[in-house]
Parts: C-alpha cells; sequence; structure tokens
C-alpha cells in the first residue's frame, strides 16, 4: 500500500496519457486527423485519459474493498486502530479529511475516500499529456516527462511536509489519517483541471505534430 501511495503519481501517468505520443509516433494521428478536427481529437484525448485512470483507481479500490469484505469480519474490532468499535470516537481527529464520517459510516467513507483518490490521480495523469503540447517538452521522450513531472511532485510535496502545506502534498490526498480540508481537496482539484485546460487550450493552438 505504501509503496502505491508514493508511486501512484508515477504509475496513472503511464495508464493512458501517452497515447498521443505513441499514436503521432505510428502515424496513426495523421489518419485520424483526416475525418476529426484536430482540437476536438486533442481535447477527447485529455478527457478519455480522465475517464480511463479514474476508472482504473476506482475499480482497483473497489476490488480491494470486496475482497476485503470477504476475509475481515464486518462486526468485531475496528480495522484501522484494532479497539472495539464503542471506542472509536475518542480517536476522532477534526483536522482530519471525513474523519466523522469515518466513524459514522466506514463504508460509504471508504467509497467517498476512493472516489477523490481516483479523481485526484485522474487530475494528476493529464498533466504530462498538457505538458507535451509545451515548446520545450515536445521533443522529449514522454517517459520523460512523466520522470521530471514525478519528481516535481515529489519535491513540492516535500515542501509541503516541511512547512505543514498539506494540499501540495499528494500522500495527502491518499492518507488515511492527512490532515487537510475537504474543500482545500476540492479547490486543489478544480484549480489543477482548470490549469490543465489552459495549458492544453494554449499549447496545441501551435502544436504541430513532431513524428512523422
Amino acid at each position: 500500500m505504501s509503496v502505491f501511495e508514493y508511486l501512484s503519481p508515477l504509475i496513472v501517468m503511464m495508464i493512458y496519457s501517452s497515447s498521443k505520443w505513441k499514436e503521432e509516433k505510428n502515424g496513426m494521428q495523421s489518419m485520424v486527423i483526416t475525418r476529426l478536427n484536430k482540437k476536438e481529437y486533442y481535447l477527447s484525448k485529455f478527457i478519455a485519459n480522465f475517464i480511463i485512470v479514474f476508472g482504473v483507481v476506482l475499480f482497483s479500490g473497489l476490488i480491494n474493498l470486496l475482497i476485503s469484505y470477504i476475509v475481515y469480519p464486518t462486526v468485531g474490532f475496528d480495522n484501522r486502530w484494532g479497539i472495539p468499535v464503542y471506542d472509536l470516537i475518542q480517536r476522532y481527529d477534526n483536522r482530519a479529511l471525513l474523519d466523522l464520517l469515518r466513524i459514522q459510516n466506514p463504508l460509504v467513507y471508504i467509497l467517498v475516500k476512493n472516489i477523490i483518490v481516483s479523481t485526484f490521480l485522474a487530475t494528476i495523469s493529464n498533466i504530462p499529456y498538457c505538458l507535451s503540447f509545451i515548446k520545450h517538452f515536445k521533443e522529449m521522450e514522454f517517459i520523460q516527462i512523466c520522470i521530471m513531472t514525478f519528481i516535481a511532485i515529489a519535491v513540492a510535496s516535500v515542501i509541503g511536509v516541511i512547512f505543514h502545506i498539506s494540499f501540495i502534498n499528494y500522500i495527502s490526498y491518499m492518507y488515511v489519517d492527512a490532515r487537510i480540508s475537504f474543500s482545500s481537496v476540492c479547490l486543489s482539484i478544480i484549480v489543477l483541471n482548470i490549469a490543465e485546460v489552459l495549458i492544453l487550450f494554449k499549447g496545441m493552438k501551435k502544436y504541430e505534430t513532431i513524428h512523422s
């Protein structure tokens, strides 16, 4: 779980965001653009990548939840702290993301948390796709853009830990005890998506296929 948490941005970037780069390289993009407006093609790739990554991460989380319910009993000690359920309220932390919901309805909490993680990672996965439209990045191999993006996210997270700025620490969106508000999570995801769309629209105006 810890390995997935730390490497998750890099993993999700590999799922589908490189499809445009691959289609440029094998010549398929040229065939598609003859039947579809170029801007529509690029925007559809952006939306498709978001939906696919969101679906993959959410489906994986739901499968994990199903297996957990089969293996572990639903009645007994709390799985998080290993304490009796009646004592759970003493562990409540109003600074932790959705912690009251976790106590009141653990199943709904897990589902909501899975949706948040899926949305956040789907947003992150589009960063290298959008960067590939920028002049300084378009000559790079796509894996290089992904690695540079991951390093930048990791550095931002370290800064977030040092200065206690939770919303720039990507682990905060996945960690159970993350001290971050729900409004901060929503705002961060919205801002990231808006920034990506702006980069995409600005970049694809002058973008030319790099592989022929």
